[in-house]
């Protein structure tokens, strides 16, 4: 095993070498031909695996033989008439291993490929970063990176980067210009072109002019933003298996124009207040038209348009004083959103509109080495569809003739789910060495064992008096959940 190991490692050092070097040798036209992403993966994955088939060629193919051909030669020597069991037992492992090659040679030419998408997405998403934070383009950016990562064109239907029929090209450019010692302008411009099922283009601007005086900080901000996918909730709440589809023919972008001021004092003693207001008027936005399902967890391909708005407050109070460090943020909200084809063209609150919303961050230095965190969080329920009655109907079809409840709904985003809130706490223990750092984390999540709802159903139950009736029932599927962990940071 250390021999065959040592032998790998040489023969992968030797190859990561020449292919470096030869890579640097290359001209413009050659590196367009390879792709850099294809050259990478080359250096890398594939010359892990090349040690791989070596320590296993070491390990296995050329110890296997021996030992076969040491079983065969005791078999024989026994006389015992056997030896037929042996050559039949050969002829089937070796057909076994030839189908197993012929099946899973083109699954890994394939894997090559996707493995070289899968760099290139993650190049672009870090050497972009400052312009993905700049425009609120993480969600974009995330679900890009997943669809690399799941490229089954038949189960996965978020966007499909990995072909011709979805691609966004962005230039970005910005400017900053101080007018004087108090006041400082920005600008920016950033023109996207779209080429999916149909082929767009837009011109996103921002501004912002900011004053600052001693410790005091005060800004205004307009920044408008272009989406080209859209948030289909699968369940009627918001939950991870959500769905982003890419923008379908003859429709439009959903644009957002935000509007925003805020101020930040410094106080003496590691004290910053701040404070903010914001208003966002959205246009185009996306959801699936109501009647067209008959279950309350399906998602519909038909694709509609609306408009929104979203306004709110935002206070932060941090404290960074000797030993401790705290955040208090407070954020009261409203998102609202109305199409001709929900709920008779009245505004409504979305599954993703959340009035309140807190969080309570401290942390502590007991000592140079250890730390403990606390963690507070409370946010608003969000809403939901609840049905208002229940149809029966009996299947012809069964012999059993068993009826069948069905849910009857009315007005989508009806209900409002209780509010969540949790506390999670941390003891954190770090141990520097010169060149790494060792850290041990002991904590818990939702320490008081908070029974927050993550998924919300129903469920027809029989009464006392021979009645049905739809009870909504919930999934917590985070509870109190104890942890320990080890890092090592180099």
């Amino acid at each position: 095993g250390l021999l065959s190991s040592r032998t790998a490692a040489k023969i992968g050092m030797d190859l990561r070498g020449k292919v470096f070097t030869k890579v640097v040798s290359f001209s413009n036209n050659e590196l367009n031909k390879f792709s850099i992403a294809s050259l990478i993966t080359r250096s890398t994955n594939d010359i892990q695996q090349v040690q791989m088939v070596e320590v296993m060629l070491l390990r296995m193919v050329l110890y296997a033989p021996i030992i076969g051909i040491g079983g065969i030669v005791k078999v024989m020597s026994t006389r015992t008439g056997l030896g037929w069991i042996i050559g039949v037992a050969v002829v089937a492992i070796s057909a076994v291993v030839l189908v197993l090659m012929r099946i899973a040679m083109p699954k890994f030419k394939k894997m090559q490929s996707l493995v070289d998408r899968l760099n290139l997405v993650s190049r672009e998403i870090l050497t972009g970063v400052s312009v993905i934070r700049a425009f609120s383009r993480e969600k974009f950016e995330e679900a890009r990176f997943e669809t690399a990562n799941r490229p089954d064109a038949e189960e996965n239907i978020l966007i499909r980067s990995s072909d011709k029929k979805f691609n966004i090209y962005e230039i970005y450019s910005d400017i900053s210009y101080q007018i004087n010692n108090y006041f400082t302008c920005y600008a920016g411009l950033n023109f996207q072109y779209y080429n999916g099922n149909l082929k767009n283009f837009c011109v996103s601007p921002r501004a912002k002019i900011s004053f600052s005086k001693n410790r005091f900080t005060f800004w205004a901000d307009y920044a408008q933003t272009a989406q080209y996918l859209s948030l289909y909730p699968y369940f009627t709440v918001k939950t991870p298996v959500d769905i982003w589809y890419p923008l379908e023919k003859n429709m439009k972008p959903a644009l957002c124009h935000q509007y925003s001021i805020g101020a930040e004092q410094e106080i003496q003693g590691g004290l910053t207040l701040y404070a903010g207001i914001f208003y966002k008027k959205m246009k185009h936005v996306k959801d699936f038209s109501s009647g067209l399902s008959t279950k309350y967890t399906a998602l519909t391909d038909n694709m509609i348009t609306g408009s929104g708005h979203a306004r709110g407050v935002e206070f932060n109070l941090a404290l960074e004083h000797r030993k401790i460090s705290a955040r208090f943020n407070y954020t009261l909200s409203e998102s609202k959103r109305k199409f001709a084809e929900i709920n008779n063209g009245k505004s409504f609150f979305p599954p993703y509109d959340v009035k309140h919303n807190v969080v309570v961050n401290t942390s502590y230095d007991i000592s140079t080495r250890l730390t403990f965190n606390s963690l507070w969080t409370f946010s608003s329920g969000v809403y939901t569809t609840f049905p208002v009655g229940v149809a029966v109907a009996h299947n012809i079809s069964s012999s059993q003739n068993k009826p069948i409840l069905v849910p009857v709904y009315t007005d989508r985003y009806n209900y409002k789910l209780p509010n969540n809130h949790r506390l999670d706490l941390s003891l954190d223990y770090t141990i520097p060495y010169k060149y790494a750092s060792l850290k041990l984390s002991i904590g818990a999540y939702n320490v008081y064992n908070q029974s927050n709802p993550s998924f919300v159903y129903f469920k027809a139950e029989q009464t006392a008096t021979n009645h049905t009736k739809f009870i909504p029932k919930s999934k917590v599927m985070l509870p109190f959940i104890p942890y320990i962990s080890f890092k090592i940071k180099l």
